[in-house]
């Protein structure tokens, strides 16, 4: 029986989100869980260019990922999901440092 470390999207997704903010997701997880192991094709390639950049030594944030070539519409589907789950300003608070102020002028519209 061929046991997948993944059971839906939903977990798959929160797990790539986690990694976008957390580069010690990619580390921990990395040891245990293959691109293959993904049932989205898609998230399993992201999860394979989240470790290609970090076997490179790099942080596996959202914009280097897309320049790395990831599929653009992926990132953002686990961004969003990342940014529901937070809460929009959290989120925005979180990949700005701990600006806050900033974030709620970005969650306002006023850019």
């Amino acid at each position: 029986m061929d046991l997948k470390l993944t059971e839906s999207t939903e977990s798959e997704r929160a797990l790539l989100g986690a990694a976008l903010l957390r580069d010690g997701v990619i580390d921990d997880a990395g040891e245990y869980l293959l691109p293959a192991d993904f049932k989205n094709q898609r998230y399993g390639d992201l999860w394979a260019l989240m470790l290609a950049v970090r076997a490179d030594g790099k942080k596996a944030k959202a914009a280097l990922l897309r320049a790395e070539g990831a599929n653009l519409d992926t990132v953002a589907e686990v961004q969003n999901a990342v940014a529901s789950a937070l809460g929009f300003e959290a989120y925005v608070n979180r990949i700005n440092g701990g600006r806050h102020a900033r974030a709620r002028r970005f969650s306002n519209g006023c850019f």
